[in-house]
């Protein structure tokens, strides 16, 4: 249960790293838009100019709107972090730091161990007691440890 809580928390953060990066990118694309939407209105003389005008705000509104989004997801993954740290929901996380910034993940091979998975499994376990619990009823079972004579007599039984 504890790796699994840990596994989540990891995630999470994972999670407010990345959309926080994303809305950074979106702040400097609104920027760059802002800018070309600056540019595009001085030479609007043209018709082709003034499409780009239009292609330029529309960008730019579907930026904005990607933002309120990315905000939205923030809170929520803020929230369902302070969930998991048994935190005030509304307490402010601070990452301090990018996905960049994070080392490479290792590979799964070097932190994984068959041997030991299937040492420390639960299922493998209780398949090991079933089969050695059918083992011995097996072996109970057997002919060899019947008794050699009847103790009742169906046959004499029966004739009475």
């Amino acid at each position: 249960m504890r790796l699994s809580i840990e596994a989540d928390v990891r995630r999470a953060y994972l999670v407010l790293l990345l959309v926080r990066d994303r809305g950074a990118l979106v702040e400097q694309l609104d920027v760059l838009w802002q800018k070309s939407l600056g540019v595009a209105r001085h030479a609007t003389k043209r018709a082709a100019e003034r499409s780009q005008t239009c292609c330029a705000l529309s960008s730019r509104s579907t930026g904005s709107s990607n933002a309120v989004l990315l905000q939205a997801e923030e809170a929520t993954t803020v929230q369902a972090l302070n969930r998991l740290r048994n935190h005030p929901l509304d307490e402010p996380i601070d990452s301090g730091g990018h996905i960049r910034d994070l080392p490479e993940p290792t590979s799964l091979a070097a932190r994984f161990s068959a041997e030991k998975a299937v040492a420390r499994s639960p299922e493998i376990r209780a398949a090991r007691l079933s089969a050695s619990a059918g083992a011995s009823t097996a072996r109970a079972s057997s002919p060899k440890q019947l008794p050699a004579e009847p103790l009742l007599r169906i046959e004499a039984v029966a004739d009475r």
